[in-house]
């Protein structure tokens, strides 16, 4: 991470106190995201400091020469041996709820940090939704 502490150290008026203390506050995130991190997982999860194992399941997926966005049986194997190595180390597990229909399994399998989509993806979303609400209100006055 990079030092970054305008708002943290509360605009420079406790920059050393920050500085001291910002490790100890610091969450660690190793995001698993290859075919090579899970061969060497158990290696990661047993290293001191790192607090999360993310998984990446499209880079994931297209590291093991899978389809990105299938669910397929030697992917979900791989994520399950992360959150098996995960449990057995201490880790909080999270990963990139690519699609709603993977939340349950994930959550069954020990996830609790998720996340989902883009905000750039959001933004066109709405705006997507809105211009296609105008062009409908448009349409009705003629």
């Amino acid at each position: 991470r990079g030092i970054g502490p305008w708002r943290a150290s509360n605009y420079y008026e406790n920059y050393l106190g920050y500085v001291a203390a910002a490790n100890d506050r610091t969450c660690l995130i190793m995001q698993i995201e290859s075919a090579a991190a899970v061969d060497a997982i158990d290696d990661i999860a047993s290293l001191d400091g790192i607090d999360v194992l993310f998984v990446g399941p499209a880079d994931l997926a297209a590291s093991m020469g899978l389809t990105v966005g299938e669910r397929h049986p030697d992917l979900t194997a791989a994520i399950e041996r992360i959150a098996t190595v995960a449990a057995k180390h201490g880790k909080a597990l999270g990963i990139d709820a690519t699609n709603f229909e993977f939340f349950s399994l994930f959550r069954e399998m020990g996830f609790t940090f998720f996340t989902y989509g883009l905000d750039t993806s959001y933004v066109l979303d709405s705006a997507r939704a809105a211009s296609a609400q105008l062009r409908s209100l448009m349409k009705a006055k003629r």
